[in-house]
């Protein structure tokens, strides 16, 4: 019986991305704190400071001040944790479909264009993957057709250079124009044979 793979949903693929994207966010949610912490301690803090008020008013003001840090920093601090969680575990599904993009270019880059974009369930930018994996369907048929058309072309100029050397020329042929088209369809046919294809 084979194990089947459970893939860790909070893994680090690429880490300048993932933590780029984090911090994005982590600074997001500072901005966010900043503004809640200044909308619900700034009237008290006022009402603490301000002189002309009754010190029973003051002291309601410092005892709400008390309160909200008792009740909102714990949940602000959980939110956070929450958040970043929850950040890394959606960009993996982001960013590991990239990973997998950046191998498959690096294999075209090296003449392979066997290698198909698999991704996993649940993962993202899969429409992005079927078009990728169309485009490389129809790279792979053309580099195939020209490598044949290539192979056929060069056994029909053979077969057209021996019949010229049976039929034709007696005397001395003048085959410069034919091993310049035969290099060049060696050259056509190498430069197709660098892609490897299915």
């Amino acid at each position: 019986m084979t194990q089947k793979y459970k893939r860790n949903p909070y893994r680090i693929i690429n880490k300048s991305h993932q933590y780029r994207l984090l911090a994005l966010i982590l600074i997001y949610i500072i901005i966010i704190t900043g503004v809640l912490i200044s909308v619900l301690f700034v009237p008290d803090i006022i009402r603490m400071n301000d002189q002309s008020l009754s010190i029973e008013v003051r002291a309601v003001a410092a005892e709400n001040i008390l309160m909200l840090h008792y009740r909102v920093w714990p949940v602000i601090i959980a939110l956070i944790c929450v958040i970043g969680l929850h950040s890394i575990r959606t960009f993996s599904r982001f960013i590991g479909p990239l990973y997998r993009f950046d191998l498959i270019f690096r294999d075209v880059c090296n003449g392979n264009l066997d290698n198909r974009i698999r991704l996993r369930k649940g993962d993202f930018l899969l429409q992005e993957a079927d078009v990728i994996n169309e485009m490389f369907d129809v790279i792979s048929e053309k580099i195939k057709n020209i490598q044949e058309k290539g192979e056929t072309a060069l056994t029909a100029l053979n077969d057209y250079e021996q019949w010229l050397l049976e039929n034709i020329i007696k005397n001395g042929p003048d085959t410069y124009k034919i091993t310049m088209l035969r290099q060049n369809l060696n050259e056509l046919i190498d430069s197709a044979k660098y892609f490897k294809t299915r």
